[in-house]
């Protein structure tokens, strides 16, 4: 029986579970079995029959003194996911979960977990919603001037005012699709579907009055079009716009470009604290003189101070910087808590590592770091790789490191050192203000990104959260997980093999030792965190109504959507139809068109063919539709 919060389809992978007979009379006689099984909502039970027969019992001295059979089972838990199987087959993740998965180009995995991570941090998604860039910027000069053509002509394609002026009283056109998760109905607008425009639709009748020459206006202005390089707040943003709207995976190679990489970078994995840096840093600076300015520093950004202060004397030298990020050790600390407390200790400068104060010469001193600040979402990356110094290489620590969901960071916020030596408060202010500031502190898990391989070869994934379930998005796919799944299966350490412990570890003394070594470390684990302040959850997460707020890309993108169908289908007819200008005998009588250039002959008559019609089938559609010239 799964548990509320297991996908529909859960299933165990690989549970190893054994049972033991115990004999109370040789214990090194009992009786041991084991084995692994895929547990799933429709295989729930795994055992064995005919293990021992009631003689052997009796008989073999298996019953204790109370004629009782002891039987021990034991089994080592593994996350619940969903079937793989059905992952496989046909299956939509927008139907399922709501959500849609990334195109992996190579070795992209590790930008699409971080791109999903921050996708669901929905005031940051807002934000790169709410910039705005011209139509005429980002599309050819002859492409923006047919789409001008077509929203004229059809008001049904009005997506953009013939004045490239945005008008929000006119309904986006929007066709909706309706879905049903954990029993309730759930709707949720696609985007523009070149099957909704039949060439025999608006849009096919208006590709048939256009001119060949606006044909290769419109592939030209393509091809010209995936030259440039794209702001990165104009890739994020179209990135954005699909993971709401598409059907199918995204690719992010527009966001790549943007980047100004090559695309043999798309086969080499970048460092993620690297690109988290990259694309935060861009963000920030392309939103400034916008309505969002700022928006990236008041979700992400923290404040700290370094600082050395002399113990014997009163003396001390302190910077104030910021962060958007925080690294913490895995190597030598068992959980988050204990991470922290390394990285805010301060560190004794001393004998002959002592500080040079000016003024004063050599003082013993402590230095270190407070945070002053803690943002509203905190990201912390976890120190999985790090450089070993016996072997001088880089290794992967996949040693247990544990994190929790919800944790409060109130101990570590404390005073800068300018604060601290002009505050004059009275002992029960600062009681009362200390109980406030631990509920100030207070964070919930919304995102995890997970390393799973080694130093040299590795696949990343992420689990982000929404509304009360969690979702793991694996490249191309996304499915419901547990928080088991999410949480306690990515502490990473060791995990235990099923084995035999009335007879494995029975020394030559006849006693039992209490070391299991039947061990082996799990190579999957957290490696990005991110947590959400509790009292700003609904400011953070809250839903937004893309409707409602009128974001001037939504109609770009649909523009630019309908652009893309428009050139689809102009490269589909080039492939199956031939377009035929008709010319009788009457038309050439004074050898008039033979002294002009064959394309300005006017269009008396034109015939649009599939390539496939045969020549006799084609001369009799002629005939009878030119015959009487």
């Amino acid at each position: 029986m799964g548990k509320e919060d297991w996908p529909e389809n859960w299933i165990c992978y690989g549970t190893r579970f054994c049972i033991i007979i115990i004999n109370p009379n040789e214990p090194h006689s009992s009786v041991f079995k084991r084995d692994s099984f895929n547990f799933s909502k429709t295989e729930t039970d795994r055992g064995w029959q005919g293990i021992m027969s009631l003689a052997q019992i009796m008989e073999n001295g298996f019953l204790n003194t109370k004629g009782d059979l002891v039987i021990r089972a034991g089994v080592y838990p593994v996350g619940a996911e969903a079937d793989r199987s059905v992952k496989e087959s046909p299956y939509s993740c927008r139907e399922a979960t709501g959500f849609v998965g990334l195109q992996n180009h190579g070795a992209t995995c590790y930008m699409n977990a971080l791109l999903q991570s921050l996708y669901s941090i929905t005031k940051f998604r807002k934000a790169v919603y709410s910039l705005a860039f011209d139509l005429k910027d980002v599309m050819g000069e002859k492409s923006y001037q047919i789409i001008q053509k077509l929203a004229k002509t059809n008001t049904n394609l009005n997506y953009y005012d013939a004045d490239n002026s945005m008008d929000v009283d006119t309904p986006y056109p929007e066709s909706s699709s309706t879905t049903y998760r954990n029993g309730e109905e759930q709707k949720y607008v696609t985007q523009f579907d070149e099957n909704e425009l039949p060439a025999e639709g608006a849009l096919g009748d208006f590709l048939d009055n256009l001119e060949e020459g606006d044909y290769c206006n419109l592939l030209l202005d393509e091809e010209e079009e995936e030259t440039k390089v794209p702001c990165v707040g104009l890739a994020l943003q179209n990135l954005f716009y699909m993971l709401k709207y598409s059907e199918d995976p995204p690719g992010c190679k527009e966001l790549v470009r943007s980047f100004g990489w090559k695309l043999a970078d798309l086969f080499t994995q970048q460092d993620s604290h690297e690109l988290l840096k990259l694309l935060l840093d861009k963000m920030e600076e392309q939103m400034k003189g916008t309505s969002v300015e700022g928006s990236v520093k008041n979700i992400f950004e923290g404040e700290m101070e370094t600082y050395i202060e002399c113990i014997d004397i009163d003396y001390k030298s302190c910077r104030k910087e910021t962060f958007e990020d925080i690294q913490l050790d895995v190597q030598g600390c068992s959980n988050i808590y204990e991470s922290l407390d390394r990285l805010t200790a301060p560190e004794l400068l001393a004998g002959e590592n002592m500080y040079e104060a000016k003024g004063y010469g050599k003082q013993r001193a402590n230095k270190g770091i407070r945070f002053l600040n803690f943002p509203p979402v905190v990201i912390f990356l976890l120190k999985r790789f790090t450089f070993d110094l016996q072997t001088m290489d880089t290794v992967k620590l996949n040693t247990r490191f544990e994190f929790y969901k919800e944790i409060n960071l109130s101990k570590y916020i404390q005073q800068s050192s300018e604060s601290t030596a002009t505050a004059k408060e009275e002992p029960e202010s600062r009681g009362s203000k200390g109980s406030q500031k631990g509920e100030e502190y207070e964070y919930e898990l919304q995102a995890v990104a997970v390393h799973h391989g080694s130093i040299n070869s590795g696949h990343y994934y992420a689990f982000t959260k929404s509304s009360s379930n969690w979702y793991r998005f694996d490249d191309e796919t996304v499915t419901k997980a547990s928080e088991y799944a999410v949480i306690d299966d990515n502490f990473g350490g060791e995990e235990q093999e099923c084995y035999n412990y009335l007879t494995t570890n029975m020394n030559s003394h006849g006693m039992y030792n209490s070391i299991n070594r039947f061990r082996k470390n799990k190579v999957y684990n957290a490696y990005i965190l991110m947590y959400v302040l509790k009292s700003k959850k609904e400011e953070i997460l809250g839903d937004v109504d893309m409707a409602r707020e009128k974001y001037q890309m939504l109609r770009r993108c649909r523009t630019q959507s309908l652009l893309s169908s428009m050139r689809t289908r102009i490269r589909e007819r080039l492939n199956r139809y031939i377009k035929l200008k008709i010319y009788t005998a009457g038309d050439f009588k004074g050898n008039t068109l033979l002294n002009q250039h064959y394309s300005t002959w006017p269009n008396k008559f034109v015939l649009t063919q599939d390539k496939s019609t045969n020549l006799t089938e084609l001369l009799k559609y002629v005939n009878a539709e030119a015959g009487d010239e």
